[in-house]
C-alpha cells in the first residue's frame, strides 16, 4: 500500500485484541513507519519496553525493530464508558536496520519462539523442546554462542538471541521426526 521509500509515521489508540499483530506487521513491513506512536493495553506496553531480565517474545520483536520508550500510562477514568484495564502511550522510533544482523528475520524469530517454549525451564530445555531437539544439542547450540545454558531465556538480550540464532543457523537443525 505505501512504497518503500514513503517516510511516515503512525498515531493509533489500537483496539487491545489487534495490538500485537498490527505492530508487529508495521515493524516487519518492507515499508516500516520512522515511528510509532500507539495506546494499548498497558500490560502489553511494559511488555514491548521490558529490559532484559523481564523479556519475553513481543519485547524482543518490538526491540529488534525499534526503540520501545512508555511515554504514560492512561488510567481507565480518563475513557467513556471507562475500560476495565489501565492504558499506556508507547513510541516506538523504528530503527533503520534491525537490531542485530540476522540472514533470516523468520529464522531468528524460530529459535527466539523455541527460546521462550517453556519460558519457565532452563534455557538448555526450553529451547530444545522448542526446536524439537535433544537437550544436549541445545547445550551445544548456547555454549558454542557463550550463554549460559542455565539462564531463563527472558534474561537475554537481543545480541544474545542473534548469537545463538547465528550457531544455529550453521549447525544441521533438522527436528526429529514425531512418530
Amino acid at each position: 500500500l505505501i512504497a518503500p521509500e514513503t517516510s511516515y509515521k503512525v498515531v493509533a489508540n489500537l483496539p487491545y485484541y489487534a495490538a500485537n499483530p498490527i505492530i508487529r506487521r508495521l515493524l516487519e513491513s518492507p515499508s516500516k513507519p520512522d515511528v510509532l506512536v500507539v495506546m494499548v493495553q498497558q500490560e502489553v506496553a511494559k511488555n514491548m519496553v521490558a529490559p532484559p531480565g523481564e523479556m519475553g517474545i513481543l519485547s524482543v520483536a518490538t526491540q529488534f525493530y525499534a526503540n520501545a520508550k512508555m511515554v504514560c500510562s492512561v488510567p481507565p477514568r480518563s475513557f467513556r464508558p471507562p475500560p476495565k484495564v489501565t492504558s499506556a502511550v508507547v513510541r516506538l522510533d523504528v530503527l533503520p536496520s534491525p537490531a542485530a544482523d540476522v540472514a533470516s528475520e523468520e529464522d531468528f524469530f524460530t529459535v527466539v519462539r523455541a527460546g521462550f517454549a517453556a519460558p519457565r525451564k532452563q534455557l538448555r530445555n526450553s529451547l530444545s523442546q522448542g526446536l524439537r531437539i535433544e537437550p544436549v544439542a541445545g547445550g551445544r547450540i548456547l555454549a558454542d554462542a557463550g550463554v549460559d545454558a542455565t539462564r531463563r531465556p527472558q534474561t537475554l538480550d537481543i545480541a544474545e538471541w542473534a548469537g545463538i540464532y547465528q550457531v544455529w543457523a550453521r549447525s544441521p537443525h533438522i527436528p526429529e521426526e514425531e512418530d
